[in-house]
């Protein structure tokens, strides 16, 4: 048959292994076959998206979504190819062999090697003639001995031909292979639809819309409008305790009841405590009174004491006089510190609880300490000292200020 193109070949049904092609290119044939011929199947460029539709007028907020409008018609064919769609998932390896093609033709001899090729077998040896003077003609080449077994080394490869510069032909479309597992990644949204037609008056009401903008003030009503909810409650700032019956310091250190504060998870800088004490001392006692600032968790004296002062000496006299305590953490947590203040006054001159006539002032700054166990309180202690004995008729706690 004389040559042809690939597109001039009649359909002579399925592929047979004898099919043989032939490709010529730069005066050099290449024979192929079926099997080595790959059809790659030519996509038309994607024309242009059809112009958006006019969007109608807007309805009611519709509750129900409206169809889909219909697909606008396509647009003529575009001259410059679309990009790409991005690569889908490789299939899985097909498990059937595609048809073997069959041999091409014999391709055009190569150019002459520079290697040499091997040597052929020696042919056979001719009889011994008499001994010439003169050495005779050279005889004829024997013939070629038979074919050798196969080697099973492998001779040098040949030098490769020159690159084509020509296409060859696009071989037919091989077989489909099986389906890919799907894929566990989300394609690409496609392009959104045109809009489609008004659907029909909702008989729900759309949400409200923004408040407007206040009007002028009205005249002042005659009756009462509703009353407003009530707001959130607010912090706590004052935490209060006192004593309910008279607490008596007889000539031991005595905790003060109703001094107790429990500050335990309450406490920022500059939370305030403050004491109020009013009280009588009998004519017995001349010691020198002893002021105690306790925390710990047990509201006795066995707290730690960590702001301590002490008054003046008394005197063999009854008195009446009143105690302010104050005191202020500059820090808190496990390294807290508390300044302190105490003003002591009495009803007597230079006799009494004091022997001051003027009153007393004391400061003392604590080291610093803990109170982050739990169920830490603060309070008073007081030691009027050998015989004393005082009656405190009034004693009133604070915390202010605190979390």
């Amino acid at each position: 048959m004389a040559d042809k193109k690939l597109s001039e070949l009649p359909d002579a049904g399925a592929p047979q292994v004898t099919d043989q092609f032939y490709v010529t290119r730069a005066g050099t044939s290449l024979s192929t076959t079926w099997a080595n011929i790959i059809a790659v199947a030519a996509t038309g460029p994607t024309g242009p998206t059809g112009p958006t539709g006019p969007t109608g007028a807007n309805g009611l907020d519709s509750t129900v979504a409206g169809p889909t409008g219909p697909t606008g018609p396509t647009g003529p064919a575009s001259t410059v190819a679309g990009p790409t769609g991005p690569t889908g998932p490789a299939g899985a390896d097909s498990t059937v062999a595609g048809p073997a093609g069959p041999t091409g033709p014999t391709g055009p001899a190569g150019a002459d090697s520079t290697v040499a090729g091997p040597t052929g077998p020696t042919g056979p040896t001719g009889p011994t003639g008499a001994n010439s003077t003169v050495a005779g003609p050279t005889g004829p080449t024997g013939p070629t001995g038979p074919t050798g077994a196969d080697s099973t080394v492998a001779g040098p490869t040949g030098p490769t031909g020159p690159a084509s510069t020509v296409a060859g032909p696009t071989g037919p479309t091989g077989p489909t292979g099986p389906t890919g597992a799907n894929s566990t990644v989300a394609g690409p949204t496609g392009p959104t639809g045109p809009t489609g037609p008004t659907g029909a008056n909702s008989t729900v009401a759309g949400p409200t819309g923004p408040t407007g903008p206040t009007g002028p003030t009205g005249a002042n009503s005659t009756v009462a409008g509703p009353t407003g909810p009530t707001g959130p409650t607010g912090g706590t700032t004052v935490y209060d305790n006192a004593n309910s019956t008279n607490v008596v310091a007889n000539a031991t250190d005595t905790y003060l009841t109703g001094s107790a504060l429990p500050i335990s998870g309450h406490l920022k800088v500059g939370t305030v405590m403050k004491w109020i004490l009013a009280g009588t001392k009998t004519a017995a006692g001349t010691a020198v009174p002893t002021f105690n600032m306790r925390f710990g968790t047990g509201a006795t004296v066995t707290d730690t004491a960590r702001c301590t002062v002490t008054g003046s000496a008394q005197t063999a006299a009854s008195d009446m006089g009143v105690f302010e305590v104050y005191g202020v953490f500059r820090s808190t947590g496990a390294t807290s510190v508390v300044q302190s203040h105490w003003a002591m006054r009495h009803s007597g001159t230079t006799a009494g609880m004091m022997n001051v006539a003027q009153g007393l002032q004391r400061q003392v700054l604590s080291t610093s300490f803990d109170v982050t166990p739990a169920s830490t309180q603060v309070g008073l202690s007081v030691n009027p000292g050998t015989s004393g004995v005082w009656t405190f008729h009034l004693v009133s706690a604070n915390l202010e200020n605190y979390v």
